[in-house]
């Protein structure tokens, strides 16, 4: 996965959607109703707890870098310098997805893809 001494590996947040995140955090009472202070309590640690990885991850990339952060719908990727990225994985703060392409390869794959999209659509015209 490394290229040029750079190499991409993916972040994993334990968060997804506010409400899959809150059902996942409910405390019930013993007659099963929704104990909303416990409940929102559970919640706040969830958030806590990304913030820390956040802040781990923020503290292990030195002022001065060529990391670059790439967000999609389920997943963050970072890719920068080897030393950073596998300072990273060691602390489990990140990991490499063996399925990912390289940044570069991202744009020509995509570029490429669009272009054959453009001569299909031309071509069934």
């Amino acid at each position: 996965m490394s290229k040029n001494g750079r190499k991409q590996a993916t972040i994993g947040l334990g968060y997804f959607k506010q409400g899959d995140d809150l059902d996942r955090c409910i405390v019930k009472d013993d007659d099963g109703d929704v104990n909303t202070k416990e409940t929102i309590n559970n919640h706040i640690k969830l958030l806590e707890a990304v913030i820390e990885q956040l802040k781990s991850i923020n503290d292990l990339i030195p002022d001065v870098n060529t990391c670059s952060l790439y967000g999609d719908t389920h997943y963050i990727s970072i890719e920068g310098d080897e030393r950073i990225i596998d300072q990273l994985i060691s602390h489990n703060l990140a990991q490499i997805d063996e399925n990912m392409d390289e940044p570069d390869s991202e744009v020509n794959d995509s570029d490429t893809s669009n272009e054959d999209k453009e001569n299909n659509n031309n071509n069934e015209e």
